[in-house]
């Protein structure tokens, strides 16, 4: 294992002497070194940048949802289902929640899922602040640890106590 040590001290003396061509050097791969920097930089920001979340957008997301027989007020779509005996299904989402809004995008959207949720309550309840002590409650009632967070009930536990 120590073979190639005496090799490597017999070839340091053929190596050129310190001299204005290591400054060279060192100033080569600082450019090197600043230039791939500035190239990281770049690919994190057009990263970063592409995540923002268009506000107008998922406003107008969430209004299409009210019109699809999806109710925003939690209060109103638990006494619609109490009355009329139908399954609820909570959507707890916000706007700053990627996955929600994917959620809303594809499998909301599905024909069988839309199918498959006829006969249910649809209520989307917007937690945008999840400490506010309302949504804390809910969460906890409901065991949920994140959004999205989705809630069947069925027609006797639609009341919340």
């Amino acid at each position: 294992m120590a073979i190639p040590w005496p090799f490597a001290g017999a070839g340091l003396a053929s190596l050129p002497k310190p001299g204005a061509w290591m400054i060279r050097v060192k100033q080569a791969f600082g450019t090197l070194i600043i230039a791939s920097a500035i190239y990281y930089g770049y690919l994190c920001y057009e990263i970063f940048a592409s995540r923002s979340v268009d506000t107008a957008q998922v406003a107008s997301s969430a209004n299409e949802k009210l019109k699809a027989g999806w109710h925003a007020s939690l209060a109103e779509g638990l006494a619609l289902a109490e009355r009329e005996h139908k399954p609820v299904l909570i959507d707890v989402w916000a706007s700053w929640c990627k996955n929600c809004l994917t959620m809303d995008k594809t499998t909301l959207q599905d024909a069988g899922v839309k199918t498959a949720l006829d006969g249910y309550v649809k209520i989307k309840f917007q937690a945008e602040q999840p400490d506010a002590e309302a949504i804390k409650s809910l969460m906890q009632r409901f065991h949920a640890v994140g959004l999205p967070a989705y809630v069947i009930l069925k027609p006797k536990a639609a009341a919340l106590h």
